[in-house]
C-alpha cells in the first residue's frame, strides 16, 4: 500500500488545486469540513511558513486546525488572509 499523503501534499501545493478545494469544502461541507481542509492545505505548504506569514504561532496553528475547540473567527481570517485568500460573501441564488 502507498501512502496517499505525499501525493496529496504534492498536490495541495499548487493553488490551482487547493483554492477550489477550500471553497468546496467551505461551501459543500461547512465550517468544521473547511477547517480540516485547511489543515490538509497548511500541512501541504509546511505549518512553520503559514505560521510566520499569518503572524501566529505553530502551536496556535495546530490548535486552530487540528483541536477540537471552535477556533475565533479572527483567527481563521488571519490563516485565509496568510494564503492569499479572502472570503466574500455572495448571495445564494434559489431555486425558482
Amino acid at each position: 500500500a502507498v501512502p496517499y499523503e505525499p501525493i496529496r501534499d504534492k498536490f495541495l501545493k499548487d493553488w490551482k488545486v487547493s483554492r477550489p478545494y477550500l471553497r468546496t469544502a467551505l461551501r459543500e461541507g461547512g465550517l468544521d469540513e473547511f477547517l480540516d481542509s485547511l489543515g490538509e492545505v497548511a500541512k501541504a505548504i509546511g505549518i512553520a511558513k503559514l505560521a510566520q506569514k499569518s503572524g501566529l504561532t505553530r502551536q496556535a496553528l495546530y490548535k486552530i486546525l487540528y483541536g477540537k475547540g471552535h477556533p475565533q473567527a479572527h483567527s481563521i481570517w488571519q490563516i485565509v488572509e496568510a494564503l492569499d485568500l479572502r472570503f466574500d460573501l455572495v448571495e445564494e441564488k434559489k431555486a425558482a
